[in-house]
């Protein structure tokens, strides 16, 4: 059962990329307005089983979700969205495969992330 996600998540997410050229990227290479720091984290199996298993799909997906009110329950309940995108080279050209991006909400990092990472002490 997915935590409560708050109003905080309007602010911006926690995104966590797999690929750090991608996230550069889409960041406008730390350029663009609220994307100005990047940080390289390291997270344990635990904490990315945790982020899946509380997170909700980032867009409706028919065969997943019976209905579109089902899947914006199912995101306003979850503090966690993950999506698929598209992988890239190091020449940022398309690959045929997808790569999940999992961002997290509410911005800040929440509590469990903070203490996976160490950042509580």
């Amino acid at each position: 059962m997915c935590a409560g996600c708050r109003k905080d998540c309007e602010r911006g997410l926690t995104c966590i990329k797999p690929s750090f050229l991608w996230m550069m990227y889409r960041s406008g290479w730390a350029w663009k307005p609220n994307q100005e720091r990047i940080l390289r984290i390291e997270m344990d199996r635990a904490g990315f089983e945790w982020a899946l298993a509380h997170s909700a799909l980032s867009h409706f997906q028919p065969g997943v979700h019976a209905d579109r009110e089902q899947w914006r329950a199912g995101v306003a309940e979850c503090p966690v969205r993950v999506q698929w995108d598209p992988d890239r080279s190091i020449h940022l050209e398309p690959q045929p495969w997808r790569v999940i991006q999992v961002d997290e909400c509410p911005y800040p990092l929440p509590e469990h992330l903070r203490r996976r990472l160490g950042a509580d002490g």
